[in-house]
């Protein structure tokens, strides 16, 4: 049996499962969320929710809602990830999961 390796098209179709924080800019009434928007709601405005990555990007392309950057990649964050290999070149910084797919 040979294994392939996971392709770069499939960690991202995964990591956009990983849940973020949105601001909608509406709200979503209950008609219209049968079975997807239900299970992360309530969707009111000007309250941050979190939703899958897939949900957040469609949301924002129709300028419904305004995706929050993760702590993880704020510049303060990321600094001192750097300076943590810095000091352990041994090691990486303890990063997410998909931290390169979500980040790029």
């Amino acid at each position: 049996m040979s294994y392939s390796a996971v392709k770069p098209e499939e960690l991202e179709f995964c990591a956009e499962e990983e849940l973020i924080l949105v601001i909608p800019n509406c709200s979503v009434p209950g008609k219209y969320v049968h079975g997807i928007l239900e299970r992360y709601g309530p969707v009111e405005p000007h309250r941050a929710v979190e939703v899958p990555v897939w949900l957040a990007l469609q949301l924002h392309k129709r300028n419904r809602a305004r995706i929050l950057l993760p702590d993880w990649l704020t510049s303060s964050s990321l600094e001192r990830a750097i300076e943590e290999e810095r000091s352990s070149p041994d090691s990486f910084s303890q990063q997410p999961y998909y931290f390169m797919e979500l980040a790029c």
